[in-house]
């Protein structure tokens, strides 16, 4: 009674109208996945990720036995809880490039409350590199780093030459 009045199709075949409505459905369904990955994208960003400003006055001294790094947190305590301290070194006299890009390499990684950093005011942070040699040229640069493990970018590059007939 129904089936009556639609022409009969072998088994496998499709209607004209039901090719159209499948192939518009495809072709719908492709430019929907083409449009969603056009565009530039950026690097996924976890919606708690906080940034954290660099270090700005990484300062050096030059002591009896060692080197003195100084430092302030550019925000509260809380958000930096260590420091990724980065050294590179280089002979003064010799076969080492002062002109040549330099290779720092990480010398420690201190907790806020470590007992090698000593505290000078409120947010003022002061750590002393012992291993150190006469004849040499140092280059620091410190990257702190919050409990989640997001860091900051590079703080400033300081340097500090220790003459040849020092002993420190």
């Amino acid at each position: 009674m129904y089936g009556s009045a639609l022409p009969k199709l072998k088994a496998g075949h499709m209607s004209k109208r039901q090719r159209l409505f499948t192939f518009g459905m495809v072709a719908l369904l492709m430019a929907a996945v083409l449009f969603q990955s056009c565009g530039l994208k950026a690097d996924p960003v976890p919606s708690d990720a906080i940034r954290i400003k660099p270090i700005s006055d990484l300062d050096v001294q030059l002591k009896t036995d060692g080197i003195l790094l100084r430092w302030s947190i550019p925000e509260s305590v809380s958000l930096m809880t260590k420091f990724r301290i980065f050294r590179s070194e280089l002979e003064t006299e010799g076969s080492d490039c002062p002109g040549c890009p330099r290779e720092h390499v990480l010398i420690v990684e201190l907790a806020v409350d470590d007992s090698r950093i000593l505290r000078e005011g409120g947010s003022r942070l002061i750590y002393k590199d012992l291993l150190v040699k006469p004849g040499r040229l140092y280059s620091y640069y410190i990257i702190g780093c919050n409990r989640t493990g997001s860091c900051s970018e590079a703080s400033n590059r300081v340097e500090i030459k220790i003459p040849k007939n020092t002993v420190p």
